[in-house]
């Protein structure tokens, strides 16, 4: 685990909407630009403006509207924070956590004071603070004037000292936040601080022969369901084909033989195959005598 600053996902939805917005405004800002100096210089109608967004009005071929920008703004988010949301699995003394999941993980921010081999020193914050009521004019009629309670400044006080495992990556004085667990208490130059843990990576260990063959196995059965399942359906096929293909149905006639021809719900037999393929072209089915005049050559 680095010692990088940490980005929630959720921040790739304002970071994209913002540049997404920008896009837009500055793509309807050129349209505006075309369209005026089209009239201004050819003295002829431009393409249609719509008033009420002050911009060109739909048409094809037109750039990407504000909604649809919104729309793939959104699945890129969706995107990226399917892949922020996979199962980051770390191991600490042994054990396997997902730290995106366990309730045991929170994020420690402050500033790194000390770094060592095995972990860094972090001093957390605390905010303070000041508040002071504001006297607020209001709207006639509207909002009455008021007094409203604002910040009027905040300071970081110093809280508590920690001890982060597995971060040795940062400098003195750099502001960090750190997914981390806490695992009780160590003894630093005659001071105890809280100990927390980043962990490690957990890299699973490849599949045995074992597995794999099981795994194969279990792929091959899945594979026989399917195609079972399918072959009945053509079973069936061919039994509904079967009736109406002897009351006199041409087009029934033809896919009966064509069932039979390739073997798909029945074995394969050629002469059934051709038996009711020229019984449908005796009724003038166009398939089944094409089909009949490839089987002839």
């Amino acid at each position: 685990m680095g010692g990088g600053e940490f980005v929630h996902p959720q921040t790739y939805l304002t970071r994209l909407a913002q540049c997404g917005i920008q896009w837009f405004r500055e793509t309807r800002d050129r349209q505006i630009d075309v369209c005026k100096a089209r009239q201004r210089e050819k003295g002829k109608f431009s393409p249609p403006f719509d008033s009420r967004t002050n911009s060109p009005a739909r048409t094809r071929g037109k750039p990407l509207t504000m909604k649809a920008i919104i729309i793939l703004a959104v699945l890129c988010v969706l995107s990226s924070w399917q892949a922020e949301a996979q199962p980051n699995l770390r191991e600490v003394n042994g054990q396997i956590y997902n730290s995106r999941l366990s309730q045991l993980w929170q994020i420690q921010t402050g500033k790194i004071l000390e770094v060592q081999t095995n972990g860094i020193v972090l001093q957390t914050f605390t905010t303070h603070n000041v508040y002071q009521n504001v006297w607020v004019p209001g709207i006639y009629g509207v909002i009455r004037d008021r007094y409203e309670k604002r910040v009027v400044s905040s300071d970081l006080i110093p809280a508590q000292r920690l001890f982060i495992n597995n971060c040795s990556n940062g400098a003195i004085d750099q502001k960090v936040s750190i997914p981390a667990m806490k695992i009780g208490t160590i003894k630093i130059a005659d001071q105890v601080l809280e100990e927390w843990d980043c962990g490690t990576p957990y890299v699973a260990p490849p599949p045995t022969p074992e597995e794999i063959a099981a795994a194969k196995a279990k792929n091959e059965l899945a594979a026989k369901a399917v195609e079972a399942k399918a072959y009945q359906a053509q079973a069936n096929a061919v039994r509904w084909l079967q009736a109406q293909a002897t009351n006199g149905d041409a087009s029934a006639q033809c896919s009966l033989g064509m069932h039979y021809l390739n073997g798909q719900g029945c074995e394969t037999n050629r002469e059934q195959a051709i038996y009711w393929l020229k019984k449908a072209a005796d009724q003038g089915d166009l398939e089944a005598s094409n089909t009949l005049a490839r089987l002839q050559k």
